[in-house]
């Protein structure tokens, strides 16, 4: 019986990528490793499985993507900076600064909720959005919330992976300019193909220290997670263990990786955090919004057919009533 009924259910359940008895049965009964298994039960549910697979790859995807995105932007914005020419290496590195947090924020924070918003019942109706979440509900926290945590635990992870590709690189370009140096003894370790002095302290010198992508990176996670913390607090502590692995790796590579940095004035850190006293009125607007839910709150369910079913929410500013 729950096969015939989900035999009827197949149709509008996947019409709409919405919940029913199709979706039960088949989360009860097979499997996306049974993807390509020919019995009568994988076939029925082959389109629902080949959906999950998708879903699973695109949702885990989501993330790696957003941060080369970032890489790119953080690389356009410093070689237009570069070419637009400032007086001062102070100036021009604050403008960076900015222009990195500016785009990379947008990137991380404000393109995935917006893209994936239906803004018709709220204060920005004005604005042509129609997309699938209206408010913060569960399909918002599976598809959504998740999506933003794992950005975020790559960006407190970024730092070992850019010291690990960075040494990786030196260590490489090292041995093909000297060949493998570790069984050489005496003057003949220092051989190299280089013909000049300065070629060769190029080589074997560190990186330059490149500050401003650091200030840009922690003021966008301090954006993101003030911005949606108060209703996905896990990415409170995320941040923090973020800011700790910079401060790790940090200290760690200005004193044994990277060349010493130009003698910087305040005006950076001035600037930084001067950005940074404004996270807070990300987090009374978007948690003000977030508070207000009618359903969780005030008891006030608004029925729906079906689970994508797009209703008013019922956010209401300031009425407590």
């Amino acid at each position: 019986m729950f096969h015939s009924f989900a035999a009827v259910d197949r149709e509008p359940t996947m019409l709409i990528h919405g919940y029913g008895y199709y979706q039960c049965y088949c989360e009860k009964y097979s499997s996306i490793f049974k993807l390509w298994s020919e019995d009568a039960t994988s076939t029925f549910c082959q389109a629902y499985n080949h959906d999950q697979v998708v879903g699973t790859i695109l949702a885990n995807s989501v993330a790696i993507l957003i941060s080369v995105i970032n890489i790119v932007l953080r690389t356009v914005n410093t070689k237009l900076i570069e070419y637009i020419g400032y007086p001062s290496v102070s100036r021009r590195t604050m403008n960076v600064m900015e222009a990195v947090f500016v785009t990379s924020f947008i990137n991380t924070g404000i393109i995935l909720l917006f893209t994936n918003a239906d803004l018709q019942y709220s204060i920005l109706s004005f604005i042509p959005l129609k997309a699938q979440y209206p408010d913060i509900g569960q399909n918002w926290y599976l598809d959504i919330s998740s999506a933003l945590a794992k950005t975020m635990l790559v960006m407190a992870v970024f730092p070992y992976l850019e010291f690990a590709i960075g040494f990786t690189m030196k260590t490489v370009f090292r041995l093909l300019d000297s060949g493998c140096f570790c069984c050489r003894k005496g003057r003949d370790k220092f051989r190299t193909k280089k013909v000049t002095l300065q070629q060769y302290i190029n080589l074997y010198a560190g990186p330059d220290y490149i500050i401003h992508f650091k200030y840009a990176s922690i003021i966008v996670q301090v954006y993101v997670s003030f911005m949606y913390g108060m209703f996905v607090p896990i990415l409170y502590p995320i941040a923090l263990f973020g800011i700790f692995n910079m401060y790790v790796i940090e200290r760690l590579c200005l004193a044994y990786f990277y060349k010493q940095p130009p003698m910087y004035d305040s005006k950076l850190n001035g600037k930084a955090l001067q950005v940074l006293k404004y996270a807070p009125c990300l987090m009374y607007i978007f948690g003000y919004w977030a508070l207000s839910n009618q359903q969780i709150f005030f008891g006030v369910a608004t029925e729906r057919k079906s689970q994508n079913d797009i209703v008013d929410p019922q956010h209401k500013l300031l009425n407590f009533k």
